[in-house]
């Protein structure tokens, strides 16, 4: 089977682009977690991240971000790699700084819509695993353990690992329509440990 795309998708990313859809995907990401929450959480949302379906693609936006950003990490995790920058002047989501931009390069699902997919909050309750992570949030957020049964979310718990990390990464991730908002307990900087 032929999947054949729009143009747009096959033109390279850069990061002007992103900081343009950035408002756009703020608004849509604020209303779901208004939804699990009844409110935007306390906690920091330690870093946002992109999905992009070519390799040439990645390849323009990671060359955009070399002036105002450093790479914090380049690994290969769940069989793709992934890259971690560091930007120079953050992005706001309401009064929280964002200066984690996570960029992997695409593995075998293609994404409908390019650009921003999700942020992710760091719930700090020193969970080692995903199960343990859900009942602590269950415990602290009882409005997220009711809205996730009476909406039509989709859900998922995993464990990102190249093996080398300081600290486990259990993960809810919640997915509603092409965003997602994602929680683990730990924030990436300290998941990665101290750079080399």
């Amino acid at each position: 089977m032929i999947v054949c795309f729009p143009l747009q998708w096959m033109n390279p990313m850069h990061f002007d682009q992103l900081t343009e859809q950035w408002p756009h995907f703020v608004e849509e990401m604020t209303q779901l977690v208004l939804l699990l929450f009844n409110e935007v959480p306390e906690y920091p949302f330690d870093h946002a991240a992109v999905r992009l379906n070519s390799n040439d693609a990645v390849d323009a936006l990671v060359a955009s971000l070399a002036p105002i950003s450093e790479c914090l990490s380049n690994k290969l995790i769940n069989g793709r790699p992934i890259l971690l920058f560091r930007l120079h002047r953050p992005l706001y989501f309401g009064q929280k700084s964002i200066d984690l931009l996570e960029v992997p390069y695409p593995g075998k699902k293609l994404y409908p819509k390019e650009g921003w997919e999700h942020v992710e909050m760091v719930f700090p309750c020193n969970a080692k695993d995903t199960d343990t992570l859900v009942q602590s949030l269950q415990q602290a957020f009882p409005r997220l353990k009711t809205a996730l049964t009476q909406h039509k979310y989709r859900t998922k718990v995993s464990q990102p690992s190249d093996g080398q990390e300081a600290l486990p990464n259990p993960t809810l991730a919640i997915k509603s329509n092409e965003i997602c908002f994602k929680i683990h307990p730990y924030s990436l900087s300290e998941i990665i440990g101290p750079l080399s």
